[in-house]
């Protein structure tokens, strides 16, 4: 019976390390800032600046704000993600439905340490950031291909 147990939790515990491993390894995939920017801007997404103030130290008064605005741009994104511009419409991809669980992971744990622990609920919403960004560059490379496919029609 103790075996049974130790290998299930043992097995949950690697499994679980593989998925942060995983999204962690997308996360830190080429994008670019130019690109990302523009599809911010060209869709009034906050995340960026939700960024910048994050890394100069925004005060735990304000994350609350940039939670928000990062759980606005999250609908947002993965909207344009499942039905614009896309072959495959209503579906994502494996490491778009991995991101998408470590988005709403964040969340919670930005809920559970903002009050106890501000430095790992500023990370998570450095991850969140990052999720977006991730999802902008994956938008910008859709509608890029999705217009060169036109032009080619």
């Amino acid at each position: 019976m103790f075996a049974s147990i130790f290998i299930l939790a043992f097995s949950v515990g690697a499994l679980l390390y593989w998925a942060r491993y995983a999204c962690l390894t997308v996360l830190r995939g080429e994008r670019s800032a130019e690109e990302i920017a523009r599809l911010a801007e060209a869709n009034r997404l906050e995340f960026q600046r939700a960024r910048k103030l994050l890394e100069a130290g925004a005060d735990l008064a304000s994350c609350d704000s940039l939670r928000d605005s990062l759980r606005h741009d999250f609908l947002a994104l993965t909207y344009l993600l499942r039905y614009a511009a896309t072959l495959h419409v209503g579906r994502y991809s494996n490491e778009e439905r991995l991101l998408v669980v470590d988005f709403h992971l964040m969340r919670v744990l930005y809920r559970a340490t903002r009050a106890l622990s501000p430095r790992t609920a500023r990370y998570a919403l450095l991850e969140m950031a990052s999720i977006l960004e991730y999802f902008a560059a994956v938008m910008n490379r859709r509608m890029a291909a999705f217009a060169a496919r036109m032009i080619q029609v």
